[in-house]
């Protein structure tokens, strides 16, 4: 691997596709190395939000529950937010899994890692079919993979986050997600 330090780095893929487990392995291979890694997940940060006892949690509990697309102004919210309390220096390897996952939010996200006086991100595409996320996502069974909610999400998938891949064109790695989990890793390691 190249030196990474200050480098940022979006973990983008269908639902199911392990972009989750490749993050926090990539953080953990990352930290033996000795980086300062800051690892963010949208989606935990917006179920975190879901389980408040307010308005605005039992709206994103709602939603969750649908298998609906947090909005790009929340999405954003919720990770700005979140880097604000937890970005400490110029230096740390910043990993966000799930995020962004909307044309708004990569160009977003762009002009904010430029005015830190960061690179631009790269974005690690973990690809699977369409048909294994299906069957990942119901065969793991977390409480917003309903039948409708899996549909939703793949649909969505295809309408907000494609557009997002094809914007990372140039910056983008792409990884096969359907082997084993170490031999993804080894992929994603080799190709950063």
């Amino acid at each position: 691997m190249n030196d990474l330090a200050g480098k940022t780095f979006v973990f983008i893929g269908r639902p199911g596709s392990g972009k989750g487990t490749q993050s926090e392995l990539f953080v953990k291979r990352l930290e033996s190395e000795g980086y300062d890694v800051l690892r963010l997940t949208v989606g935990d940060l917006g179920r975190a939000l879901g389980a408040r006892k307010t308005l605005i949690g039992a709206w994103v509990k709602d939603m969750l529950g649908k298998g609906a697309a947090f909005p790009s102004w929340l999405a954003f919210t919720l990770l700005v937010d979140e880097l604000a309390e937890s970005l400490k220096s110029t230096g740390q390897v910043l990993i966000l899994d799930g995020a962004p996952r909307r044309l708004f939010e990569a160009k977003s996200l762009d002009e904010l890692m430029a005015n830190l006086g960061r690179s631009a991100p790269r974005a690690i595409h973990i690809d699977i079919s369409e048909d294994e996320s299906r069957r990942r996502l119901t065969a793991r069974m977390r409480g917003d993979d309903t039948p409708d909610a899996i549909e939703n999400r793949l649909s969505w998938f295809t309408t907000e986050v494609m557009p997002v891949i094809d914007y990372y064109d140039g910056r983008l790695i792409q990884v096969k997600g359907e082997g084993e989990i170490a031999s993804v890793q080894e992929l994603l390691a080799a190709s950063v």
